[in-house]
């Protein structure tokens, strides 16, 4: 939930605000709610935000709903009582200039997830760095555009951590969200990456699942990562040249277990599709600074979400 007033909101997007003939409570000052890019999801108290431009001419009808506001752009939408509107240029552009005001306000490390298998992979990373760090509510899992800006919007500028994971394939896509997530770590395939370096933060860390290769040779993206300009590059997976290198790989019913340096880990009812992912997250903690024995107990409880995780992206990615 965004923490400013429906008149800061206003005035960062450069729109017009309409009270409705009986204001809200609180007038201009009255708080947003959360923000809802899709009308079919919005209850009592959120702010309709029409990213879709055939769903503008229906914005009206949220209010049935119970939504507290409408953002829109390109016509007047009249605010029912104790409701209000704002009209905006363009309804996406005015999302993502508000997210460039969220991101502003948050202090606490930032980890981008992108590419394939990303929900799976954010699932355990969540796992192995909540147990230590104060995390922010998790984002959806979603294809939509928009909900990058609005996962942005939900980091708590007072939380440790963040995380903001992507499941976009197109790399004009991660580009730009990279641009307006700058996350501190970086965890994606090499494909991923492709489309991500030309925006990633000079400082960053950046973690390569490398067993979805598009180079072949890490020697390569060595390479194009500090040609850019960017941080540590640390590449995961089954291969010699491997920075973090998993062996012994054995899976049952019941759990999955790998060698990794010195360390046994065990994720509980994971599968070898698993590896890359566990490994992301080991590294996660590892650059964060935290203890091996609290990595290995958040990879150990991170099965029940994880799967969870597996259906949500199986249904983000079903036609509708």
């Amino acid at each position: 939930m965004v923490d400013l007033a429906i008149g800061q909101l206003a005035d960062i997007v450069d729109g017009r605000l309409r009270l409705g003939s009986l204001p809200p409570l609180g007038g201009e000052l009255e708080p947003v709610g959360r923000i809802v890019t899709e009308a079919a999801r919005v209850g009592p108290g959120d702010v309709y935000w029409s990213v879709d431009h055939y769903a503008t001419n229906f914005s009206e009808h949220v209010f049935f709903q119970g939504a507290a506001g409408v953002v829109a752009a390109g016509r007047h939408i009249e605010p029912w009582a104790g409701k209000f509107s704002v009209q905006v240029h363009e309804a996406n552009d005015a999302l993502w200039q508000l997210a460039a005001w969220g991101r502003s306000r948050f202090a606490g490390t930032v980890i981008a997830v992108a590419g394939r298998d990303a929900a799976r992979t954010s699932a355990i990373i969540r796992h192995v760095l909540g147990s230590r760090m104060e995390m922010t509510p998790a984002p959806a899992i979603t294809r939509q555009p928009a909900q990058v800006a609005v996962d942005v919007l939900d980091l708590d500028p007072h939380a440790d951590c963040g995380l903001c994971p992507h499941i976009d394939t197109d790399d004009a896509g991660i580009s730009r969200s990279i641009s307006l997530v700058q996350p501190h770590v970086m965890v994606c395939t090499e494909r991923a990456l492709v489309g991500a370096l030309p925006a990633l933060p000079d400082d960053a860390a950046v973690i390569v699942l490398g067993d979805d290769r598009v180079h072949g040779d890490n020697r390569t993206m060595h390479h194009a990562v500090h040609s850019e300009g960017a941080g540590d590059l640390i590449w995961v997976g089954q291969d010699a040249d491997h920075d973090f290198k998993a062996s012994d790989i054995q899976s049952s019913g019941e759990s999955l277990t790998f060698r990794i340096e010195d360390q046994t880990i065990a994720v509980r009812g994971g599968s070898p599709s698993d590896v890359p992912a566990v490994l992301a997250a080991f590294a996660v903690g590892r650059l964060l600074g935290l203890d091996n024995r609290d990595i290995l107990s958040g990879l150990w409880s991170a099965s029940t979400e994880t799967n969870c995780s597996r259906r949500a992206a199986s249904n983000a990615a079903m036609p509708r």
